[in-house]
Order: C-alpha cells, then sequence, then structure tokens
C-alpha cells in the first residue's frame, strides 16, 4: 500500500518499484487506501508544520470551544496531561507556500489523475483570513502522547511528590488520626464517614489516599506486570489493579517507584542476576525495560474512549442529515491525510480496516435507492466495528502477529493459522509513514484515530479532494465508487446470527473468549445491555435475594442519616426520587445508600423501573425496596419484564392500594431464571426516556428528583435543590457533579459544571442538555 512513486515503468529512471496506473487504480479499490511518499519537503514541510505551531498557541480561525489555551510544541509542560483529552485540532488559514507545493505536488497530482479521472478534481484550501471558518476544507489534529504533561512529574523522585493523603496547606498525618482511620474502616463505614470520624478538616480523599493496608508479593508481581505491559498508564495500571487491590493511581505510582527502588538497590549490591542486572540502569533507577510501543496502540476517539471512533468522512459543506447514496457526492473524493511528522508505530496515526469500504457500499446497496443519511451510516459503521472487535473477528495487527507466533511456537497445524485467517472479517491496522508522505483513503473507507504512546506529538492535515461538478455528471458519480470487490451474497452483518447457529448445530466450539453471548468480567455497561437483549439470562450471576439483602443492609448500615430515621416534617413536599435501572446491579447499592444518606427532613419516595435488565438487577431491586421500606421511605418499583407486577410498598411496610393484589407479597420481585416466560425474554429495553417515563407515572410526590441508577448523591443533595425550588416554583432545578474516577471525562465535566448564566444555559441546550439530573 506504500507507493514511493507513480506513472512510472516498473523499473523508473531512478530504480524506484512503483505501479502502472491500472494496478494503483485496482489496489485501491481493493484496499481502500495508498500512501505516498515524500509528497512535501523541504522548506514547504517546515512551512507547513510552522503554521500549524502557530495556530496551535494563538490561533487566527477560532477553535472549538473547551480547547486548551496556551499549548506549545516546544514546550512540554504546556501539553495536555491526566486524564485531560489529547487531542486538539486546529484550523489553519490557506495561506502560505505549503498549500501551494501541495496542490501541486507531482506524486500527489498524477496520482488523483489516476483515481478520480485527470482535471476532474479539486483540491480547495480553507479560507485566507482569520475569523469564523463557513467551510472547514482542512483541520490539523495535534495528538500528543498519553504520557505528556504528567512525564515530568512522574519522573520526579517520588519524595517530590506531594502525597494525596495531604492538602497543600494540611499537616502530616499524627498516630491518633491513624488509629481512627484503621477503626473506621475496619467498622465499614463509608469513605464520607470515615472522613468525618477522623475529623480534622481531613477528606474523603485524604483519607482513601492515607489508608494502604501492607502489599502482598502477589499484588506486588501484578504490579510489576501492569507497569510493564502500560508504561506510565497509570489510569489504566490502578483500574486493572482493582480486583486485586482497592487502591489509586497515586498509591500504584507510589508502590511502582517504591518496587523500582528495590530492585536497583538488588542491582547495587550485587544480588540480582548478571542477565537482569544488564538491562537495568543504575543511574536511573526509575528506567525499567519498556514494552514495544507498537504493541501497545488502542483506536479511540478524541475523548480516548476505546473503539468509539469510527467513522466515514463526511466532506466540507455536506449536511449530515443528507443522504448518503451509491454515486457518492462531489463533496467526497477522496481523503488526504498530509503526514507532518514522523508517523512511527505505536505514536502512528489513523487506524484503519482494510477493505472496510467494500462494507460500505454493500450496506449502501441495501439502503438503494434512498440511502441513508450520513449520520446514520456512521452509527452503523460504530457498530459493525464494535460488533466486529467484540466477537474476536476484527483484531489488531499486532494481536494477530503475536497469534501467528504462538501457533508456530506451539507447532500447531498449519490449517490453525488459515482457519484464523478465514474467521476474520478484516484486520485492524495503522498508518504509519514519514513527515511529508500522503495517505490517500477511500470516501466510503472506516477509521479511526489512535492513541500516541511515544514520546512526541504527532501533526497531520485532514483534507478531502473534491470532485468537480461537470465530472461528476460525466462520469455518473464518484469514480473510485465503482468496479469495487463483491462481498459474499449476505453481508456478514445481516447473516451474522444465523451463522452463529449454524456453527453451534454442528458442533463446532467457539472459545470463551470469543463467544458473543458468553458475559465477561470489566464489561462496560453499554455492552450488558446489548447482550441481554440476546440473551437476558445468560448475564444474571444467581445472585440469592438474601445476600443481596445483606449487601443492602450493610450498605444502609454505613450511610443512613438520622433524619431517616425520624417522622417526616409534614411542612415540606414529599420527594419522589425517579431511579431508572437498565443492567444496574453493579451500581444500586451505592445508588440507594446515597438515598438513605439524604440530610432531607421531609418524606421520600423511590420510583424505580426495571428497563428489560437481564442481570441481578430485579433481585438488588427487590431487597433495596425492603431495606428502604424498613426505615420509612415509600418505594414504588416495576419492570418491563416483570409481566405487569408491581411493588408497591408505603412507609414502615405498609401496602399502599396501588400495584400491590390482595394478600400478595410486596417484595416478591420476579427473577430472570424463573417466572419470566419466553415471550417476557423477548422484551428489549425502551431506553433512558422511556424508562424515566415508567418511574414518574408510578411515582406520587409532587417533586421529581432525578438519579440514575450508576449515580450517587451527594447527601444535601435533596435538601439544597427542595430549598431552592420552594423559592422558585416554576423553575428546574440543577446543579454540578464530579465523575468517578475523578478526570475520566474532564472536558466534558468542566463543561457541564461552568454553565451558570442563563445565556450558557439557554445555548448550551443546542450541544448538550445543560440542566442535568434536575430536580422540579
Amino acid at each position: 500500500r506504500r507507493l514511493s512513486a507513480v506513472l512510472l515503468p516498473p523499473k523508473g529512471p531512478s530504480g524506484r518499484v512503483s505501479m502502472y496506473p491500472s494496478t494503483l487504480l485496482e489496489t485501491f479499490r481493493r484496499d481502500g487506501i495508498v500512501v505516498l511518499d515524500g509528497v512535501l519537503t523541504g522548506a514547504a514541510l517546515e512551512s507547513f508544520r510552522e503554521q500549524v505551531s502557530r495556530e496551535l498557541t494563538t490561533p487566527c480561525i477560532p477553535p472549538e470551544s473547551g480547547t486548551p489555551e496556551g499549548v506549545r510544541l516546544s514546550d512540554a509542560t504546556t501539553w495536555p496531561s491526566g486524564s485531560q483529552r489529547r487531542v486538539i485540532e486546529v484550523v489553519p488559514p490557506g495561506v502560505g507556500a505549503h498549500w501551494g507545493a501541495l496542490s501541486t505536488s507531482p506524486a500527489l497530482t498524477k496520482t488523483l489523475d489516476v483515481l478520480l479521472g485527470s482535471n476532474a478534481w479539486d483540491l480547495p484550501n480553507n479560507q485566507p483570513h482569520g475569523g469564523k471558518c463557513e467551510t472547514r476544507h482542512w483541520y490539523c489534529p495535534v495528538v500528543f502522547p498519553e504520557g505528556s504533561g504528567s512525564d515530568t512529574k512522574t519522573n520526579k523522585n517520588s519524595a517530590d511528590w506531594r502525597r494525596g493523603d495531604v492538602g497543600k496547606n494540611d499537616n502530616q498525618w499524627s498516630p491518633q488520626e491513624d488509629a481512627k482511620l484503621h477503626a473506621a474502616k475496619a467498622a465499614g463505614l463509608s469513605w464520607e464517614l470515615v472522613a468525618h470520624e477522623v475529623g480534622g478538616g481531613r477528606t474523603p480523599k485524604h483519607c482513601r489516599e492515607r489508608y494502604a493496608p501492607p502489599w502482598t508479593a502477589e499484588q506486588d508481581c501484578l504490579l510489576t506486570e501492569l507497569c510493564n505491559a502500560h508504561h506510565l498508564s497509570w489510569q489504566v495500571i490502578a483500574h486493572k489493579m482493582q480486583h486485586a487491590r482497592a487502591c489509586t493511581k497515586r498509591q500504584v505510582r507510589e508502590r511502582c517507584g517504591a518496587l523500582q527502588k528495590a530492585k536497583a538497590s538488588k542491582v547495587r549490591d550485587g544480588e540480582q542476576d548478571a542477565d537482569t542486572a544488564s538491562t537495568t540502569t543504575k543511574n536511573d533507577p526509575a528506567e525499567t525495560t519498556k514494552p514495544d510501543a507498537s504493541t501497545l496502540w488502542h483506536p479511540v476517539n478524541r475523548r480516548r474512549v476505546r473503539n468509539k471512533g469510527w467513522h466515514v468522512d463526511i466532506g466540507p459543506g455536506f449536511p449530515v442529515d443528507a443522504p448518503r447514496v451509491l454515486t457518492g457526492d462531489p463533496k467526497q473524493g477522496v481523503v488526504a491525510l498530509v503526514l507532518l511528522s514522523d508517523w512511527e508505530p505505536g505514536g502512528g496515526g489513523t487506524a484503519f480496516v482494510k477493505g472496510s469500504h467494500v462494507w460500505v457500499s454493500e450496506f449502501l446497496k441495501s439502503k438503494h435507492p434512498a440511502g441513508v443519511t450520513h449520520q446514520e451510516l456512521n452509527q452503523w459503521a460504530i457498530k459493525t466495528v464494535a460488533d466486529g472487535v467484540k466477537d474476536g473477528l476484527l483484531p489488531l495487527e499486532y494481536e494477530v502477529a503475536a497469534r501467528e507466533d504462538a501457533l508456530n511456537y506451539s507447532k500447531n497445524d498449519s490449517n490453525d493459522s488459515e482457519k484464523n485467517k478465514n474467521n476474520r472479517l478484516g484486520v485492524i491496522s495503522q498508518i504509519t509513514g514519514r513527515s511529508g508522505s500522503v495517505a490517500l483513503l477511500h470516501p466510503w473507507l472506516v477509521h479511526c484515530g489512535t492513541t500516541n504512546v511515544l514520546a512526541t506529538p504527532r501533526l497531520m492535515a485532514n483534507g478531502m479532494v473534491c470532485v468537480k461538478q461537470d465530472a461528476f455528471e460525466k462520469q455518473g458519480g464518484v469514480r473510485v465508487l465503482f468496479g469495487l470487490p463483491k462481498l459474499d451474497p449476505d453481508p456478514f452483518w445481516e447473516g451474522k446470527e444465523v451463522k452463529e447457529k449454524s456453527e453451534t448445530e454442528e458442533g463446532a466450539s467457539q472459545p470463551a473468549e470469543n463467544d458473543p453471548k458468553r458475559a465477561r468480567v470489566g464489561d462496560s455497561p453499554e455492552r450488558n445491555a446489548k447482550e441481554s437483549e440476546k440473551t437476558p439470562e445468560t448475564l444474571s450471576s444467581g445472585l440469592s435475594f438474601e445476600d443481596a439483602l445483606g449487601a443492602a443492609s450493610r450498605a444502609a448500615k454505613a450511610c443512613t442519616h438520622a433524619n431517616r430515621l425520624q417522622k417526616p416534617d409534614p411542612s415540606l413536599p414529599v420527594v419522589s426520587i425517579i431511579v431508572p435501572a437498565h443492567d444496574a446491579a453493579p451500581w444500586l447499592d451505592e445508588c440507594f445508600a446515597s438515598v438513605l444518606a439524604q440530610t432531607y427532613c421531609g418524606a421520600i419516595q423511590v420510583s424505580a423501573y426495571d428497563d428489560a435488565s437481564g442481570d441481578d438487577t430485579p433481585v438488588v431491586l427487590k431487597a433495596w425496596a425492603e431495606v428502604l421500606s424498613n426505615v420509612g421511605i415509600d418505594v414504588k418499583m416495576s419492570g418491563s419484564r416483570w409481566g405487569g407486577f408491581r411493588v408497591g410498598v408505603a412507609s414502615r411496610g405498609e401496602n399502599t392500594s396501588r400495584g400491590i393484589s390482595a394478600g400478595a407479597n410486596p417484595f416478591e420481585v420476579p427473577s430472570t431464571e424463573t417466572t419470566l416466560g419466553n415471550e417476557s425474554r423477548t422484551i428489549k429495553p425502551g431506553g433512558i426516556g422511556h424508562a424515566k417515563n415508567k418511574a414518574v407515572s408510578q411515582s406520587t410526590g409532587p417533586v421529581l428528583v432525578f438519579l440514575d441508577a450508576d449515580d450517587i448523591m451527594t447527601p444535601t443533595r435533596v435538601a439544597a435543590q427542595v430549598a431552592v425550588l420552594q423559592k422558585n416554583e416554576n423553575a428546574i432545578v440543577g446543579g454540578t457533579w464530579v465523575r468517578h474516577p475523578r478526570g475520566s471525562t474532564e472536558h466534558y465535566e468542566r463543561w457541564a459544571n461552568t454553565l451558570a448564566d442563563p445565556t450558557g444555559l439557554w445555548l448550551g441546550q443546542f450541544r448538550e442538555k445543560t440542566v442535568q439530573m434536575p430536580t422540579w
């Protein structure tokens, strides 16, 4: 797929191996990508880089909202760090000699003549002036390293770190405070209550950081393995440590530093064997053998969420609600990616699936002639790739290499390797190349951004080569969209379930890690929600009511506020807390515990709706219905798979007139394994809006407080918001929020929590809902 030049005989005058025009067009139609080396060189390349650097620091064309200011390529301390988004997009004006050098490059122009037709294409530039950009023909995403910004802090001696258990102006912990901390934690109290017991201004974060039982040898071994596999990615390492030990990023970093010091000390004392000692740098105790960066990258979107950024480029000026059709559009000729820095493996750029443009072709054929909107096409692309990755049918290229090496090492039958190839839909690859190269992508190729695990920023310019209107009409569409390879008669996304059934009936065994209907530890809620639509019963762990009730009771004991045990103040309105739930079993204990922690003196009602959950959500809801009612909270619960059955329990266990038949047990919630019939199992989730509406309809309080099942409330939320509501009866009351773990969506969190003025609240609604988890 890499070309040093084009349109020369097989052995050109310079000795470079090239392609004939027919071979080039055939390759592009088959793979969906070609890379041209040396399109920009010398002064033109340097001028392009300098413009991107200037625009990054002082943009002429305003960037998107939330873009950090003062970032300089030459100063690593200004780069994004921690959990901040690593991609900053700049839109450079179309001025400078480099733009002309790009559009007149012989290698590029001759290639485009072959792909789109001679005198049939145009490469437009951005506006030459600053100010608002009406049509963005080019934009330049700068992708900073995953370890950027924080690297300098990470590489400091651990003695220079400010410990997380001590605030900026706080004193060191005293033995008395340590004793209170361990005693409160041993009693099973929440971190909020632990901080209250310790006193002295210690926060829950201080207590959580301070509480650090001794590390076991097994935990140290796991930590060492994770540090070697995920160099400096402390958030990833901390997350993967949770099943072995509850710990924070700072604790993980400090322990890793201690282990490295111990290892270096052994080397100095001659206690390490010669082979191991030879790989350790004595001058830098923190230096460890770095893993191969080419095996660490992952496809991500701009917010660094894995496998969520797959898309088909839209083209400048093309409306998102306009149809994508088989003949294409003049605005969508060929995607051009100009490499403005060296893209090494691991620090390389765009991820793509070779041949995925053929999938899009077949999909659009099934929608012919109306086509689908660009937004619908991208949603389909994201789901198709995500399902392929989930089912093990779209591995990363380095994963394929590792599997083939393992097969060769184990001396298995060579047919195993061929079988793996036949079972794959494709391979996810990463574009690499030298600065000045240009990657040309088919307009239907499904691609995505990637992480940058090297130490330098990745620079590029992303544009679209357009087709001239007269050429488009003469050719009957975009030339590269015709003559594509054919797929099997039944596209894989349509015949997927049938094929799986057929393989099972023939006795073909599937490895557990590739079984699409097998629940996996650590799966995301979104994934579990999708799998519950297929086989809801397989996600249930068989949690008994007694175990669920025990967990709920322990959580209630640790969090219940004294006001919940008192008679409600009749002068205050009854508050109905609306809780929609779908496959929410792992989070319900914390969610309902935060309800019991409320300081509100009025009556509280909990109205929960189970939206076709396939996990243990019904059992956990059943347990919490009993616990909540025992402390005076009115409970209303129902579910789409509960067969019309409802839980309606008034405070102190008195049955209400709604939802409970005479003599019925108010806690008899159906399980997914016994009372649900086949018809109920086929009911699919209605979505978050549907679940909220159902919970609202069964509630009776005049005040509604919305709470998602995976959220927790601060103890004063209800009291504070009701107080505001009483003074502003026609208002919708919102508030700020904090993401756990902290900083995981820092950009979005900062935007949502800084909309205090009326203008910002009003205008922001066209981007995202501005009042989240409201009360009214």
